[in-house]
């Protein structure tokens, strides 16, 4: 259970910051041809 807290806790901290989940699957580090 303490495990799970714990990873929700990074979840939650993950989401606060800005843009951080559309700056990760963002595209803009490939070349598409």
């Amino acid at each position: 259970e303490e495990i799970v807290d714990k990873c929700c806790d990074a979840w939650n901290d993950i989401l606060k910051k800005d843009n951080f989940v559309k700056k990760l699957c963002s595209r803009e580090w490939i070349e598409l041809v």
